[in-house]
């Protein structure tokens, strides 16, 4: 493509796979099977990805939202476009990084990052993620240590503390008082 020509987004080839794949009511959505639901969600979340990975190739069209490229799945669940199918969402467990659609938010993301020009990183492995744990929770108990470290020197800077003006008087001690009291 010559830098004088605009890229025009082809059509994604959206065919209705069935009576669910259409714009519907509130209230056509709230008679739909649950898993009728997760038919439309997952198939709707399929080709957002599929076009994102189109634009990791030949660049985002202009006019695109910004936060649809900047990953955050809150835009990638209200990009709304019924002519491609991409059909909205509220709830996040469609695009959940770690329910059944892991795989397709794991190209999301790499599509993302392609187009933003990021190199993708290796995903850490279990051994990793728990020294990372521990390394957390080592510096969690590390912070809570300093908090009551500080607090019992406050403490004792206040006990040390010396009263300006003259010295208190010390207290002589009372007799104890022997025999019964009168009421």
């Amino acid at each position: 493509m010559s830098p004088t020509e605009t890229f025009e987004e082809p059509p994604l080839g959206y065919e209705p796979t069935g009576e669910w794949d259409r714009e519907l009511t509130e209230y056509e959505w709230s008679k739909m099977l649950h898993s009728t639901r997760s038919l439309r969600l997952d198939a709707a979340l399929e080709r957002k990805i599929k076009m994102l990975e189109r634009w990791a190739e030949v660049g985002p069209p202009s006019g695109v939202d910004q936060k649809i490229l900047d990953g955050e799945r809150t835009a990638l669940r209200s990009w709304h476009d019924s002519s491609r199918g991409l059909w909205s969402w509220k709830k996040s467990t469609p695009d959940s990084l770690t329910g059944r659609n892991s795989k397709l938010m794991e190209r999301w993301r790499t599509a993302l990052d392609r187009i933003a020009g990021r190199p993708r990183h290796a995903q850490s492995s279990k051994s990793e993620r728990d020294a990372q744990y521990q390394t957390i929770t080592a510096l969690k108990r590390q912070v809570a240590e300093l908090i009551a470290d500080k607090a019992w020197l406050e403490e004792q800077l206040v006990l040390a503390e010396i009263p300006s003006g003259p010295e208190p008087r010390p207290r002589k001690p009372h007799a104890k008082k022997t025999g019964s009291r009168r009421r």
